[in-house]
């Protein structure tokens, strides 16, 4: 495996074990709960949406393969536990692996097109990590305004 390959596989796996530790046990009232402000979302759907991301742009954009996504479905689940988004997570994982572990120095130097554009696999891989970073913010925001938001309620 690419040495570089595996530095971004790394980098993504810290991602999903963070997403995972901070929904992981949570209530379910948790993990479906939104700030009150336009265009928020819960935890379990930023996990969900997060992992269906990277399965998309790895398996859809870069090998070109077959991946049914209900984008809009990932904001609007709800759940009673944590282990929807987990399974996603896993699979994410698991497709990473697959796909971006099977990378030689062809195929890492590799571009594709998306909406009439040119980017390549190296632009996608880092946009997968910080797309992770970007939700990942907002799981840790949602989670401490809901507990501040459980400690009022309980005064």
């Amino acid at each position: 495996m690419l040495a570089e390959v595996q530095i971004y596989l790394d980098m993504l796996q810290e991602k999903r074990n963070d997403i995972r530790a901070a929904i992981r046990d949570r209530p379910e009232a948790a993990l479906n709960w939104r700030p009150n402000a336009p265009e928020t979302n819960a935890i379990v759907n930023l996990a969900l949406h997060s992992a269906s991301a990277e399965i998309h742009w790895f398996k859809r954009v870069i090998v070109r393969e077959e991946y049914p996504r209900h984008r809009d479905s990932e904001f609007t689940m709800r759940a009673t536990n944590a282990e929807p988004a987990l399974q996603q997570l896993d699979m994410a994982q698991r497709e990473a692996e697959r796909i971006l572990g099977a990378m030689d120095e062809n195929t890492i130097n590799q571009m594709h097109e998306r909406r009439g554009e040119q980017i390549s696999t190296r632009w996608i891989i880092l946009h997968v990590i910080e797309h992770y970073a970007e939700h990942l913010g907002q799981i840790h925001l949602t989670l401490s305004l809901w507990e501040a938001q459980q400690q009022t309620d309980a005064h």
